[in-house]
């Protein structure tokens, strides 16, 4: 059916984009683009977080631990 010499791993097959280092910066410089948009987001939901957690300390205690 398949014979193995035709088969050719993925791995090892030749990229055809040439990956240059100026490719890199810009991959680099969107990122740092994205997380600098997004951080405004994270600063609620981090609170969220924390009063959440909070409040589940204080109706702990005021519960008891059983």
């Amino acid at each position: 059916m398949f014979k193995k010499e035709n088969l050719t791993p993925v791995l090892f097959t030749p990229f055809i984009i040439n990956w240059t280092s100026e490719m890199t910066t810009d991959l680099l410089a969107n990122i740092q683009g994205v997380i600098t948009d997004l951080s405004p987001l994270l600063v609620p939901i981090i609170a969220i977080g924390v009063g959440l957690i909070v409040v589940g300390a204080i109706i702990s205690a005021i519960r008891g631990h059983n």
